[in-house]
């Protein structure tokens, strides 16, 4: 008779005191990188919560980055864990990624925006780029940009772009703490790179 706890519809693991990996349900098996010990499984910004939380007796939802998928990218998971005894716990792992997910699109829908302007700026006969409409609109003159007005506009969003930066300069010791380093640095890296395409939109006069 097939174990009840390998059809989970979510990942499950059973561990033993030194988080090596007795069980895991088949979920768990095709969602993560093959491995005898649940350590290797959790990002590094996580270990430390790992050791603090997850352990016999404890029975508190944790919040840890484990490494998913083949690509092992870092993602949230909300740990529920409960102890049979001092030798074997039972894991039951939420994903978590909805939280962050708007903020992760929406920064993915600049860049993307801000490609799709760079690449008509770049082509001679394209006609002046227009602003998102997720954007600031810019005033026109007679169906055009005016050169002012959009250096204004690229001026204000790389100054967006630099205030996200330095929001997230302000929490990243706090999700540090929590976990979630990696996520700052995602945004950090997105953030980055919507600069990079301002600069280049600046020089298409």
């Amino acid at each position: 008779m097939t174990n009840a706890r390998s059809m989970l519809p979510v990942p499950y693991f059973a561990i033993d005191s030194q988080y090596r990996i007795l069980e895991r349900s088949e979920l768990s098996s095709s969602q993560f990188p093959p491995t005898e010990q649940f350590r290797e499984l959790v990002d590094i910004g996580s270990e430390e919560k790992l050791e603090r939380f997850i352990r016999p007796m404890q029975d508190q939802r944790v919040e840890l980055n484990l490494m998913y998928g083949p690509r092992k990218q870092p993602m949230l998971f909300e740990v529920h864990q409960c102890w049979e005894n001092e030798s074997i716990g039972h894991l039951v792992l939420i994903r978590n990624q909805h939280r962050l997910q708007p903020l992760l699109d929406s920064m993915e829908r600049m860049r993307e925006e801000l490609t799709h302007v760079t690449r008509q700026a770049s082509s001679p006969l394209s006609p002046s780029p227009s602003p998102s409409r997720h954007l600031t609109s810019v005033p026109r003159s007679e169906g055009s940009v005016q050169e002012s007005s959009k250096e204004n506009y690229y001026l204000e969003l790389h100054d967006a772009l630099v205030t996200i930066d330095d929001l997230l300069a302000i929490v990243r010791s706090t999700l540090m703490e929590s976990g979630k380093d990696a996520y700052t640095m995602l945004l950090l890296e997105q953030t980055a790179h919507a600069k990079e395409l301002v600069r280049k939109l600046q020089q298409y006069k």
